[in-house]
């Protein structure tokens, strides 16, 4: 470092040897300086040694989008103290490429801003999520020279709990004047949270859209009324757990009323 002391008629190259802060609030540095003289920079040809190569034709090339992508939930810790929810995705492996590393970014369906995953043993992860919250991720391969195009936007729906309830018991729909009349009661099953009516103009489950929801706990009686023109309709109601998955198996229905 050169230190430049005019009232003291100091202008020249020191090398720092220690130091240390002082002060009452340490922020006060002092430094043991000892000077250089012109010997200092007479180099030899053996001290200079060679430039790094500048990369050439060897160096790998960059990867393909990654295939076969999948995804899994998984508990990890943040902080080392807190358990959270996170989803870990793993792609095939390059042939040849040992030097490889899947990245990741992720971000909630439907904003613009992307948040990097971390990598994990072979793995890209993502998290902290939301249970039952609703994704978009990319993938791609990072070298030791450049990053890889990014695969697709994958969507998906983080749960935690993909163990179906059972499908709700003793559902009935009956048509009335201007509406159809529904009763069912929930599955005796532990990690029941909710169940929801759909209805159609079809016999397709497909085409049914959720017209009223349910909270409630296992073996709950539900009842209700649905307002509808005169016509024929179609419902049914499906049971989730407390991580918002459900499937055909906890399904009941169709039944198909008139309503006049």
């Amino acid at each position: 470092m050169r230190l430049v002391l005019p009232s003291f008629g100091i202008d020249a190259t020191f090398t720092p040897s220690a130091g240390k802060l002082t002060g009452p609030f340490k922020a006060e540095p002092v430094l043991d300086l000892a000077s250089l003289d012109a010997s200092a920079y007479a180099w030899s040809p053996s001290e200079e040694g060679t430039a790094p190569p500048l990369p050439d034709a060897s160096s790998p090339a960059p990867a393909a989008v990654p295939t076969g992508v999948a995804y899994q939930a998984i508990r990890t810790s943040t902080g080392g103290q807190v358990t959270g929810l996170a989803a870990r995705f793993t792609a095939n492996p390059v042939a040849g490429r040992i030097d490889l590393v899947l990245i990741g970014r992720f971000r909630a369906a439907g904003t613009g801003e992307w948040a990097d995953m971390a990598s994990q043993d072979g793995a890209a992860v993502a998290g902290p999520l939301d249970d039952g919250g609703q994704y978009e991720a990319q993938v791609a391969w990072l070298s030791s020279t450049s990053i890889g195009d990014w695969g697709d936007t994958i969507p998906f729906t983080l749960a935690a709990d993909t163990t179906p309830t059972g499908a709700p018991a003793g559902f009935a729909v009956t048509g009335g004047p201007g509406q159809a009349r529904f009763a069912f009661t929930a599955p005796n099953a532990a990690n029941f949270a909710s169940a929801r009516l759909y209805r159609s103009t079809t016999t397709s489950f497909a085409n049914a859209v959720a017209v009223k929801t349910f909270n409630g706990a296992p073996n709950q009686a539900f009842d209700g009324t649905d307002a509808r023109p005169a016509g024929t309709w179609t419902y049914w109601v499906r049971a989730f757990n407390a991580s918002g998955f459900g499937d055909a198996s906890s399904t009941a229905g169709p039944i198909t009323v008139t309503v006049a």
